[in-house]
């Protein structure tokens, strides 16, 4: 997956930063300025993220939703340039406070994000795969929502919708394992939510929640409202919860909802 020069164009490949099953990341210098930046590199098979990725990110324009540079592609090569943020990923917060945010920073934290869920699903798209090291904690406890590479449009009935291989265990709520979705339908705002709730809960109960399909086939799972009793309010707690239910018509329906309750 390397880049010719000449696709880069004013880029300047600094180091490699880490690679998914679709790209691979470096971190790059705009030569005629020197802004820092995170390139993503597709090739093969990739390249028809790369066009979707490119799409989504154009339509959505929000403070703590990453954000798009420049792009460029050949025939066999396709890249894209993000703003290179400071701060370090939410799991990393987490290991390195061993898992002890107290709740005004969860709260801060979890506003932005669905802040950011509020723009997203307006403009007609679902992230798809959040978690812990997709969301970048910057000073002030500001969060951004990384990586687009599963992000499809609400609604979407394509093969990419049924891929699998983009699932995160514990956080993919039960619908993203079905054609056609689990009970109560098909994948909607509702399963962004879900995601972000097994992102709490991650935080509340200092563990990633059952996975989806194994909690329909009766596995049990802590409740947060138990798991972080005596640390976090009930309130935030039943949230999390209400968040992580099963059946998608029992979850909060919009980010805007979630926000009411808090």
């Amino acid at each position: 997956m390397g880049l010719d020069k000449s696709i880069l164009e004013d880029w300047e490949i600094v180091a490699p930063m880490g690679h998914g099953a679709f790209s691979k990341a470096h971190l790059a210098r705009r030569r005629s300025d020197g802004l820092k930046a995170v390139i993503k590199a597709f090739a093969g098979g990739g390249l028809d993220r790369f066009e979707r990725e490119a799409r989504i990110l154009a339509a959505v324009n929000h403070a703590n939703v990453i954000r798009l540079l420049d792009q460029g592609r050949d025939s066999e090569n396709a890249w894209l340039a993000f703003a290179h943020e400071g701060g370090e990923t939410l799991e990393a917060v987490l290991s390195r406070s061993k898992g002890k945010l107290d709740e005004a920073r969860i709260l801060s934290i979890l506003g932005g994000l669905l802040d950011a869920l509020e723009s997203l699903h307006g403009a007609g798209y679902l992230h798809r795969d959040i978690k812990s090291t997709n969301i970048l904690v910057r000073p002030g406890d500001r969060p951004l929502l990384l990586d687009f590479g599963a992000a499809l449009p609400i609604g979407d009935q394509s093969p990419d919708s049924h891929d699998f291989s983009e699932l995160t265990p514990g956080y993919a709520p039960l619908e993203q394992y079905r054609q056609g979705g689990g009970p109560g339908g098909g994948e909607g705002p509702w399963t962004d939510i879900y995601a972000l709730g097994a992102v709490l809960y991650r935080i509340a109960a200092g563990k990633t929640p059952v996975d989806a399909p194994a909690r329909f086939s009766g596995e049990d799972q802590e409740s947060a409202a138990r798991a972080g009793r005596g640390r976090y309010s009930r309130g935030l707690l039943k949230t999390i919860d209400w968040a992580l239910m099963l059946d998608p018509k029992d979850r909060f329906f919009s980010a805007a909802q979630w926000k009411e309750e808090l």
